[in-house]
């Protein structure tokens, strides 16, 4: 899915099991994207977690029901977001210019 948008993705070995620089189940690198520099790193990776249910999501989808971003507000942490994939796909073409 990744690569029909232009990002390289890389599955990571064992699911991320081993942590460490294995943390996480893919490795995003949007190559396009010259954030890398602003955050004074080489290369910009995203770490992510895939996570699938047989019965889906149907919360996360019913609060999601036409709207494109939904925050989760937990307390004391830092706030979620959580987007649709048409969304994702939309801002990563826009950072890459097409």
């Amino acid at each position: 899915m990744h690569t029909n948008i232009g990002v390289d993705a890389e599955r990571v070995p064992l699911s991320g099991a081993q942590g460490g620089s294995f943390g996480g189940d893919i490795i995003l690198s949007p190559t396009y994207i010259d954030l890398a520099e602003r955050e004074g790193r080489s290369t910009l990776q995203w770490k992510g977690e895939v996570k699938s249910r047989k019965t889906g999501f149907k919360l996360l989808e019913r609060w999601l029901d036409g709207v494109n971003l939904l925050f989760l507000k937990p307390p004391r942490v830092p706030p979620l977001v959580v987007m649709t994939w048409d969304t994702y796909e939309d801002i990563l073409k826009r950072l890459k210019g097409d």
